[in-house]
């Protein structure tokens, strides 16, 4: 999620180094008069076996993140996937505040 942000933000998905596609779901909530609006999206896509135990990333491009807080990785946050079974579908929905 990417809060009171202008223009819309681009949002990358990665497993481990590699940028993973899948399909993706973009709500835009909250639009203020000034144009700014929270914007969330949601990743779907099929898990490999091997993907059991990498992270998941979600990067926030957006020209708002100053350079401290790119350094700092303000616009990234990972999750450790835990697969529950071989192959099954995986959707995750990310919130950063």
């Amino acid at each position: 999620m990417a809060n009171q942000a202008r223009p819309k933000p681009n949002f990358r998905w990665f497993i481990g180094q590699t940028e993973i596609k899948g399909v993706k779901t973009d709500q835009e909530l909250n639009k203020g008069t000034d144009g700014k609006a929270d914007y969330v999206q949601t990743l779907k896509y099929f898990a490999d076996p091997k993907h059991n135990g990498q992270e998941l990333k979600c990067v926030v491009d957006h020209m708002a993140y100053s350079d401290a807080q790119l350094a700092d990785k303000e616009n990234e946050i990972t999750k450790r996937l835990e697969l529950l079974c071989e192959c099954c579908e995986f959707t995750s929905v990310f919130y950063l505040i």
